[in-house]
């Protein structure tokens, strides 16, 4: 006989059996979809041997990173940046950024004010002579030194870090999620008089992500519901419509769950497997 008879037999002789595993399997797979995270490492694109694996091994081993990572602080009104105070905020904010594990190479004003301390035999250098430097700069070392790092105005700097694509570890919405909390709980920023801005490719990519994560879910949902309109005109009822839908959900939710408990993230290839 047919595979279809077959199993249209066996429904009909172990309804409680066919009803019971679907709902263990609901649960037990619809746990495993909470796992999921949203993530994606460029290098798991390719394999371990490729030269592309090899060299963006070694990019993130000697030179700090891949993907780059930018914080810019904004202060208020013209030098902000030029005392003492703020660049000592500066320096804390570098340190706990660099210290970060996912985090290889950090340059931000505290690199430069650093190694102009070095050269001044370890004493902080005063900083009407840090001004004094910075306004006497040629424009072409000005642009390619300082530009990069602080504003015309000296009212906002930026902070530049490379994130290691081969880090294991790497999850980019914890880094993210991380550092804004360091920002919203940390006291440097108590006082409201700078304000705090992430972002960069890096971050530009985890928005990718996480969209496409949103949208899929959604188009999930709209698929199944133009699924159940068309049930609903074969079969003519709301009862047996709803009823059929029930095995084209629970293919899915396997699926899902599958990834969530197997720890495989979802990223632009798996996030179209369901």
């Amino acid at each position: 006989e047919s595979p279809l008879m077959f199993f249209a037999r066996f429904t009909e002789k172990y309804p409680k059996v066919i009803f019971a595993t679907a709902i263990i399997t609901a649960i037990i797979f619809g746990i495993g979809a909470q796992r999921i995270q949203v993530e994606n490492r460029f290098i798991d694109y390719f394999k371990s041997d490729s030269p592309i694996y090899e060299g963006m091994s070694i990019i993130d081993q000697r030179l700090g990173g891949t993907t780059p990572l930018e914080v810019v602080l904004e202060g208020e009104g013209k030098d902000f940046w030029l005392t003492q105070e703020n660049l000592d905020k500066i320096r804390d904010v570098h340190i706990w950024l660099d210290e970060q594990p996912e985090i290889g190479k950090t340059i931000s004003p505290y690199t430069m004010t650093e190694m102009l301390r070095k050269v001044n035999k370890g004493d902080t250098v005063p900083i009407p002579i840090v001004k004094f430097a910075l306004d006497k700069l040629p424009p072409d070392i000005e642009k390619a030194v300082v530009g990069p790092y602080i504003s015309p105005d000296r009212d906002q700097i930026r902070i530049s870090m490379r994130v290691a694509e081969s880090d294991t570890s790497l999850n980019r919405k914890d880094l993210i999620a991380r550092i804004e909390n360091y920002f919203e709980t940390n006291e440097i920023f108590a006082d409201g008089t700078i304000t705090p801005h992430v972002t960069g490719m890096f971050v530009l990519y985890n928005n990718l992500l996480q969209s496409l994560f949103a949208s899929q879910i959604q188009t999930i949902g709209t698929v199944f519901f133009l699924i159940w309109v068309m049930f609903l005109l074969l079969f003519r009822s709301i009862k047996i419509a709803t009823i059929a839908i029930i095995p084209n959900i629970l293919p899915v939710i396997l699926v899902l769950g599958i990834l969530g408990w197997s720890n495989i993230p979802l990223d632009l290839m798996t996030i179209m497997t369901a």
